[in-house]
């Protein structure tokens, strides 16, 4: 999982966002599903599995 999560933040596509960000702040274009956009409270449960 860590090796995973490392190669995307390298991806020169990957954009951090913080979690005080506002989806109302950033400009979505380009974002073409919710699946491009998760939060970082997800990754602890995608390490149980």
């Amino acid at each position: 999982m860590i090796r995973w999560v490392g190669a995307l933040g390298r991806d020169p596509r990957h954009e951090f966002w913080p979690e005080s960000l506002s989806f109302a702040d950033v400009t979505l274009t380009g974002v073409i599903g919710h699946r491009q956009v998760t939060r970082s409270s997800a990754a602890p449960a995608q390490d149980d599995q």
